[in-house]
C-alpha cells in the first residue's frame, strides 16, 4: 500500500477482502462509493501502529477486478464531499504522502532511541518529536532515515498536539503528571523543563542507526 501511495498520482486500489464482491466487508464499500459517504482508512506506519486519514472516499468499485478506487480528501475541507477535481485530488495524494513519511520516520527515530528524548531522558514517546539532523533539503545527506534523525522533546505549547497527532483527554493529562512527577523527583528533569538546559547527547548503540559522521 505504501508503495501505491508513494507512486500513485490520483488514487490508489484497494484488494477486496477474499473472492466474492458479495461478502459484507465489499458491499459495505459498495455502498460507500454509490452514496458518497467518506470514511477512515487507517494506513499502517510501524508494526501495530496506524495512521488514521480522513476523510477518504471510495471513488470507484470493480466486481470483475475484485478491488476498489480510494481517493483521498484534500485536508482541512470544509465538506466531506469526493473531490470532482483532478487537481485537488493529486493535492490531497501528496498530502498523505507527507504524512505518511512524517510519521514513519518518527516512529523509527523514537523506537532507536528507546523512547527517550537525546538530550533529555525523557521516557515519554507522547511528547517527541523527530527532527531531522540534516534538514531534508539536502538530497544527499537530508534522507528520512533513522541515523539523519533525532528525538526531541517538544515544546511546552506543543503538549496538547504532537506531530503524531492531538493527544487527547486521559493521555495527555498522564503525561503531564508523569512529567511533574519526574521533575519533583529529579531536580536535573526540573531544571531541563524549565531552562531547557543543555546535556549530554545520548547515542544510540546500534551500529546501523547510528548518526552518520557526515
Amino acid at each position: 500500500m505504501h508503495r501505491q501511495i508513494f507512486e500513485g498520482d490520483e488514487t490508489i486500489d484497494y484488494a477486496f477482502m477474499g473472492q466474492d464482491p458479495n461478502a459484507a466487508d465489499n458491499r459495505w464499500l459498495r455502498e460507500a462509493f454509490e452514496n458518497r459517504v467518506p470514511i477512515i482508512y487507517f494506513l499502517g506506519i510501524a508494526p501495530s501502529r496506524y495512521q488514521a486519514m480522513l476523510p477518504v472516499f471510495i471513488s470507484g468499485w470493480d466486481a470483475a477486478a475484485l478491488k476498489a478506487r480510494v481517493a483521498f480528501g484534500v485536508p482541512d475541507q470544509e465538506t466531506l464531499e469526493p473531490s470532482e477535481n483532478a487537481l485537488e485530488r493529486r493535492y490531497a495524494l501528496r498530502a498523505v504522502k507527507q504524512r505518511l513519511h512524517q510519521a514513519s520516520f518518527r516512529v523509527a527515530v523514537i523506537a532507536a532511541y528507546n523512547g527517550r528524548c537525546a538530550l533529555s531522558g525523557l521516557p515519554e514517546p507522547l511528547l517527541l518529536d523527530a527532527a531531522h539532523i540534516v534538514a531534508d533539503k539536502d538530497e544527499r545527506h537530508g534522507q528520512p532515515v533513522v541515523s539523519n534523525g533525532i528525538p526531541l522533546r517538544a515544546s511546552a505549547r506543543q503538549w496538547g498536539h504532537t506531530s503524531q497527532g492531538p493527544v487527547y483527554g486521559a493521555d495527555c493529562a498522564d503525561c503531564v503528571a508523569k512529567l511533574e512527577n519526574a521533575a519533583s523527583q529529579n531536580s536535573r528533569e526540573s531544571e531541563f523543563i524549565a531552562s531547557f538546559g543543555y546535556r549530554r547527547l545520548k547515542v544510540i548503540r546500534r551500529a546501523a542507526s547510528r548518526i552518520c559522521p557526515s
